[in-house]
C-alpha cells in the first residue's frame, strides 16, 4: 500500500502461521528494492509497533478488504512494515 514516499506491507503470508520469507529476509537484512510503477526505488524495511502500528492496520484493511480476514485470524503477531525511501 503506497503511505506517502513510502509503501506499507502486512507480513501475513496469505493467513499461514508462518512468517513469509521476505519478511524475515527484511528482517536479517532490512535494505530492499520495490518495483513501482516500472522503476525501481530503493528502501529500507521498519516495522511498526503502538498506536503507528494499530493505526496503519486501520488504514490498511480500508484499503485492501482481504487483509482484514488475515488481521483477524492470524494466531501469531503481524507485522506491519513500513518501506521508506532511501
Amino acid at each position: 500500500m503506497p503511505d506517502g514516499h513510502a509503501f506499507v506491507v502486512l507480513a501475513s503470508n496469505f493467513g499461514a502461521e508462518r512468517p513469509p520469507s521476505w519478511w524475515v529476509n527484511l528482517q536479517a537484512s532490512p535494505d530492499a528494492v520495490v518495483e513501482w510503477r516500472g522503476r525501481r526505488v530503493r528502501v529500507r524495511a521498519r516495522e511498526l509497533h503502538g498506536d503507528e502500528r494499530a493505526s496503519m492496520i486501520e488504514r490498511a484493511v480500508a484499503y485492501n478488504k482481504q487483509w482484514r480476514s488475515y488481521a483477524a485470524t492470524l494466531h501469531r503477531h503481524l507485522p506491519v512494515v513500513r518501506l521508506e525511501r532511501v
